[in-house]
């Protein structure tokens, strides 16, 4: 308890007191009546003693008078610490009331404090109830955020698979072409050198021709020669006297007819080479276009192969992708929602699908300038697919 009221308890207290208090007159007091004087038995004895009786009523109602005055002082000391004490009183009640009214405010601020108190229990409770949400959100999003992470990772495999993939196709392809150029320089020269084979063979055929046309001309004169030896025989017969000179001419014949035929020998030797040398360009010919054919037949075999494989491929795996992507690029850079579509392919990675496209025409070009993009959302549409797939991620 405070101590100024405690102090007004104990003053309110000693008031009471002095005014519940009693001044009995004592047992055989004689009381004066009317006007009458009492002198008490000690005046008695002092005017039995022989002293002046009104010395003695001077000296008692002096000293009566010095005892009224006394009284009255008295009196008034006690009616002004009355009225102090009065006043002391009533500023201790004022005090005790703006007490009672500040313990009542206080009361009220501690039942204010102690609703506030309340709310903020509550609030408290529902903080941690949050705290604890956000927790588990916090926990699912960690656990997202490492499922994520192993996509991405997976992804990146995926992608660097795939760019492998399309490196290893662009070097088959560069491949097969620098085959295909190397079989067509292989067959251009090829066919120049059957051209040149032909051309030879021609040549040949046509050299060929002069000396069939020569030894067809020398076999008639020997053919000629041989109808001039049977008629010189025959007038070797009938002519004796010119023996001697046909003796001499058929030497001269005889040396004739053995260069004839030693020329007759060189022709059919000569037309032998020829046609020794036709038959080995018709076999290199022969040769040469068999291994050119060979070569055009492996080479349309394995471009065949490769298209087809290619194309097959590219058909069973092929799908529409759509995105839809709104950007800043409007008016005073007001958002614009535009449509990207292409065809592409959709690739298998063990349980993880993606397609690949390329970013020239795409929501994520780079030039002439990147556009600021606002929100991407993109579906794969495919008359193989029951309904289209919702694009998830798009990296």
């Amino acid at each position: 308890m405070n101590r100024s009221l405690l102090l007004v308890v104990c003053d309110f207290l000693l008031l009471s007191i002095l005014a519940l208090a009693r001044f009995d007159v004592p047992e055989g007091a004689v009381i004066a009546q009317d006007d009458e004087k009492v002198v008490s038995k000690e005046v008695i004895e002092r005017i039995s003693d022989g002293e002046n009786y009104d010395d003695v009523v001077a000296e008692l109602e002096a000293t009566n008078e010095t005892l009224l005055e006394n009284l009255s002082s008295d009196k008034d000391m006690l009616l002004e610490e009355k009225m102090k004490l009065e006043e002391q009183i009533a500023e201790r009640q004022r005090e005790l009331e703006r007490k009672e009214k500040e313990i009542a405010t206080r009361d009220e601020v501690i039942a204010g404090n102690e609703e506030a108190i309340q709310a903020a229990k509550e609030e408290a409770a529902v903080l941690e109830s949050q705290r604890e949400e956000i927790a588990k959100k916090r926990e699912e999003l960690l656990k997202d955020n490492a499922a994520s992470q192993k996509e991405l990772e997976l992804l990146t495999k995926n992608l660097a698979d795939a760019k492998k993939k399309s490196e290893e196709l662009a070097a088959l392809k560069e491949k097969t072409q620098r085959e295909a150029q190397t079989a067509k320089v292989e067959l251009a020269a090829s066919m120049e050198k059957a051209k040149a084979v032909e051309r030879a063979a021609a040549e040949a055929k046509a050299q060929l021709k002069d000396e069939k046309k020569r030894t067809d001309a020398l076999v008639a004169n020997t053919a000629k020669l041989d109808k001039k030896i049977e008629s010189l025989n025959q007038g070797l017969e009938g002519v004796g006297k010119d023996l001697k000179v046909v003796g001499q001419g058929l030497a001269g014949v005889g040396d004739k007819i053995t260069n004839v035929s030693q020329e007759m020998k060189g022709v059919k030797d000569t037309v032998t080479g020829v046609g020794s040398k036709v038959e080995i360009m018709q076999k290199e010919v022969e040769e040469t276009a068999a291994v050119q054919k060979e070569n055009f037949r492996k080479l349309n075999e394995r471009q065949t192969r490769s298209l087809n494989e290619i194309f097959t491929r590219y058909e069973e795996s092929k799908i529409k992708l759509e995105l839809n992507f709104t950007h800043k690029g409007g008016f005073l850079g007001a958002e614009k929602t535009d449509t990207y579509e292409m065809d592409t392919i959709i690739m298998v990675d063990g349980s993880f699908a993606y397609s690949l496209v390329h970013a020239k025409d795409s929501p994520f070009r780079l030039v002439p300038r990147p556009r600021s993009l606002v929100s991407v959302t993109g579906a794969i549409k495919s008359p193989k697919l029951k309904e289209p797939i919702v694009v998830k991620e798009v990296a």
